[in-house]
């Protein structure tokens, strides 16, 4: 989608419709996994379930950041009446705080991995 949003504020409609093609897939990537992950059997460890808990709490992250910021970008780059510069100076900022909160949220589930990932005698590359 990244590469996509980049051509689709510089393209046009051709572009733009790559981006919202991404972005939809993305969307239906995004429920795939929280459905998925719903049905997972944790095991009752301390560490299971705070790896679990916080990877839930990732995943609705990436909800927000799915359907209400990159939903944002796509009204933005979707939207005739702003030119190519505006919709950059728009996007940039949005942009910026998703790969902030991303960055933040990763580095929690990290560590918790790695407490879950010892426990269990598991080695992590």
């Amino acid at each position: 989608f990244g590469e996509a949003r980049g051509a689709a504020v510089q393209g046009g409609p051709t572009e733009i419709a790559e981006a919202r093609r991404l972005y939809d897939v993305a969307c239906q990537t995004l429920r795939t996994v929280q459905s998925d992950t719903r049905s997972l059997q944790v095991p009752s460890s301390q560490a299971a379930r705070n790896l679990y808990d916080a990877y839930q709490r990732f995943l609705e992250g990436q909800e927000r950041m799915v359907l209400r910021d990159l939903g944002e970008v796509m009204k933005l780059l979707e939207d005739s009446a702003l030119n190519e510069q505006e919709k950059a100076q728009r996007i940039v900022p949005i942009l910026t705080q998703i790969q902030t909160t991303e960055t933040t949220d990763l580095a929690t589930l990290k560590s918790l991995q790695q407490a879950f990932a010892k426990e269990y005698n598991i080695i992590l590359e």
